[in-house]
């Protein structure tokens, strides 16, 4: 029987007279000026999707990368407005359960440095030449996440990865081909360590750089979006129960000497999903370690 997901984004619009308590450089569920859907499945028959919703000046053909969709303060296509809000769902009508969870929340300041600052990590400095013009705040580099496999949870854990390849990437053919893959694929990480309940560490072999070499390493995240089951192909683990530190950040040689303040931070943002097979399914964010506007490198 073919597996069949449907994705559902739902978002509000707030005309608030002040703006709620946030803080920049910690992603939170607050309204903000941008939500991102980190990942979505959907019917090939029927493959249209956003992956990022604005609030807006104007409407326009342009993309983030062209010039006049971001402006100093807000003023171009799209404006510094924190007044949007959403969550997400995929439903598997095959296997009977559904997840969901908070779309990512990402503010906007033309005031703070950290969001400012020519050079400084934004989320669309990829698009922006890394001037800061699109004043967003970066998501985390590192991560904790639980995983398990077994008992109530018969469908096991996975991941739902998003990452930033640094790059302003064009359309290329899905799955990539060799030959015609981007040229920071596969993304890398600076570690990954896999605990047990007991905290006992396994550190597979991992590269802090992109994209990666052939063999010999573990790459389980190495496009900008995928899900990966844990315990499966791409992501072996020794235990069936646990938890696990991600450290998502990579310079890619693609992406040059950016950002410049850290060339070799990389945000992403990492969600695990809990399922059982016919009765329910949780998604939860992953913990967030840090930022990238002060990205941390452990190593382990």
């Amino acid at each position: 029987m073919k597996k069949t997901a449907l994705s559902l984004a739902l978002l509000g619009l707030l005309a608030l007279g002040g703006q709620a308590g946030a803080v920049i450089c910690t992603i939170d569920a607050v309204p903000a000026a941008t939500l991102l859907l980190p990942y979505f499945e959907v019917d090939l028959s029927n493959p249209n999707g956003l992956t990022t919703l604005f609030s807006v000046n104007n409407c326009s053909l342009r993309f983030p990368g062209d010039a006049g969709y971001f402006a100093a303060g807000g003023t171009g296509d799209v404006t510094n407005q924190n007044v949007l809000w959403g969550d997400w769902f995929i439903v598997n009508s095959v296997q009977n359960f559904a997840e969901g969870g908070d779309l990512v929340h990402i503010e906007a300041d033309a005031t703070n440095p950290a969001t400012s600052t020519a050079g400084r990590y934004t989320f669309y400095g990829r698009y922006d030449a890394w001037t800061a013009v699109d004043n967003r705040e970066p998501l985390a580099t590192e991560f904790a996440a639980r995983f398990l496999n077994g008992g109530p949870f018969s469908g096991g854990t996975s991941l739902l990865c998003w990452r930033d390849s640094k790059v302003n990437q064009g359309p290329f053919t899905c799955p990539a081909t060799p030959g015609l893959q981007p040229a920071w694929y596969p993304l890398g990480q600076e570690g990954i360590v896999i605990f047990d309940e007991q905290e006992h560490p396994v550190v597979p072999q991992t590269f802090p750089f992109s994209p990666q070499p052939p063999t010999g390493s573990l790459t389980p995240c190495p496009a900008e979006t995928q899900r990966v089951q844990i315990n499966g192909a791409a992501f072996p683990v020794p235990f069936s129960f646990g938890w696990l530190f991600l450290d998502m950040n990579t310079t890619v040689a693609a992406a040059g000497a950016n950002p410049p303040v850290d060339p070799s931070a990389a945000q992403a943002w990492i969600i695990y999903t809990l399922a059982s097979n016919g009765h329910f399914g949780v998604g939860i964010d992953a913990i967030r370690l840090d930022s990238a506007c002060a990205a941390s490198h452990f190593v382990p």
